[in-house]
């Protein structure tokens, strides 16, 4: 199953099955597979490099340019800690790392090799965003804590937003300047600076949230509610537009015009009009009215959506066989 998915602007890096990193292209080509003997527990990437965080305290740096199941580190980090939620970033004009362990965040300079401590909550961190625009870290924690801090100068706190009771499991930052939060069962946007826009309850009984992307084709906020759906809201309402059936969603990705979701052993494409399928794999198909079927195909084959609102998709086990649409 699809743990983790990060991307630069050319390739999908997946945490697949704890052991295994794939590199996808934007048309679901793996490029790349990699191999580790210890969990992965992080992993991000800039144009040329992907950074793999194993357990054991240890980060790796891969070329992408030759990424391949027989490539080697082209450099490691030994760190005292574990390092979670990787970012790259330039720190005081260095190529860094960010990670977490615990409550702490800090930072990895990549040409020295030192690390150091940022700042800390006093409970767990959940999650944290870089907001390149702000020059910000926006981070949450167990305790339902949002801090906003100066970046690099992390020790001048901008604001707290606060308005969660329970854990933060999400942040995510939105091209308007604003960011989201969720806590299982609400979802909050925020001002920039730590100010309520508007909250709205959007979980049920039987689900939380606790993750979200934006889709900007559709401007649309993707959650995912484990063991039931995925939903889309309107990032100006908060309410809710579309709602996929799709058990076991355990992470969501933007990434182009598409959100990405890792359920299970599938990567579902949610996109306007084309989604892909591959070999040997039992995928969810996301159909023109962004309801989920789930088909085994044997070929890859391209489903294109068609004009019609009421259009049915048929997919063939003959990869020789034309997809059709039937209109009710």
């Amino acid at each position: 199953m699809a743990h983790i998915i990060v991307s630069n602007s050319s390739y999908l890096f997946i945490v697949h099955d704890k052991t295994t990193v794939l590199m996808l292209d934007d048309s679901l080509k793996i490029k790349g597979e990699l191999q580790f003997e210890k969990a992965v527990i992080g992993i991000s990437a800039n144009e040329n490099d992907l950074f793999v965080s194993l357990k054991g305290k240890e980060i790796l740096v891969y070329d992408i340019l030759g990424f391949s199941a027989s490539s080697s580190a082209k450099k490691s980090y030994s760190l005292e800690v574990d390092a979670y939620m990787l970012k790259y970033v330039d720190y005081n004009g260095n190529p860094s790392i960010l990670y977490v362990d615990g409550g702490d965040i800090l930072v990895l300079n990549l040409e020295s090799a030192k690390f150091s401590l940022l700042f800390g909550h006093i409970a767990t961190c959940t999650s944290y965003e870089f907001d390149n625009d702000t020059k910000a870290i926006i981070s949450g924690d167990r305790d339902g804590r949002i801090r906003i801090s100066s970046f690099p100068d992390t020790y001048k706190i901008k604001a707290f937003a606060l308005f969660h009771e329970e854990f933060v499991t999400k942040i995510l930052c939105l091209p308007s300047g604003e960011f989201v939060s969720c806590d299982g069962e609400n979802l909050v946007k925020w001002t920039s600076n730590g100010k309520i826009v508007m909250s709205k309850n959007v979980a049920t009984p039987e689900t939380l949230i606790s993750d979200i992307a934006y889709h900007a084709a559709r401007n649309l906020l993707f959650t995912n509610h484990k063991g039931a759906s995925i939903s889309g809201f309107n990032p100006e309402t908060f309410e809710k537009e579309l709602e996929i059936e799709s058990p076991n969603c355990f992470c969501l990705h933007s990434f182009k015009d598409s959100v990405y979701c890792g359920c299970n052993g599938d990567l579902i494409r949610i996109s306007n009009d084309i989604q892909h399928l591959h070999e040997g794999t039992l995928q969810k198909t996301v159909s023109s009215d962004f309801s989920i079927e789930h088909k085994r195909v044997i070929k890859k084959i391209v489903v294109r959506k068609g004009v019609s609102s009421n259009e049915t998709l048929e997919l063939w086990r003959n990869p020789e066989k034309a997809l059709t649409l039937h209109e009710d």
